[in-house]
């Protein structure tokens, strides 16, 4: 396990574990500040945990998932340890945010 890049203008430090990451935000600024709020409202322990996705084609998993009545959020670009990329959220059975990442662009 090794340091990832980090952005710590937002609190957020990533740690690699061979080809995957663990992305950690500092809950004593802003960003994990409101993170934390929004899981203890859900009833979590977490934001979310990501998924990566190779090839990320939205219209294919939207399929996919609403053939098992899963809805997916807003499809939009976000920031992650490879960069900026192609993301949705859905969520698991127990209400936890799961983050379906596309490969940076």
């Amino acid at each position: 396990m090794h340091k990832g890049p980090e952005r710590t203008d937002l609190g957020l430090y990533h740690l690699r574990v061979g080809s995957a990451f663990i992305g950690l935000v500092d809950i004593n600024v802003k960003i994990g500040i409101e993170r934390s709020v929004a899981g203890l409202k859900k009833g979590t322990n977490m934001d979310h945990f990501a998924l990566k996705i190779e090839p990320f084609n939205e219209a294919e998993i939207r399929q996919h998932l609403q053939g098992y009545g899963i809805k997916a959020g807003e499809g939009v670009e976000r920031y992650c340890a490879d960069g900026v990329g192609p993301s949705v959220y859905i969520d698991d059975t127990d209400g936890n945010s799961v983050e379906l990442k596309g490969p940076a662009t």
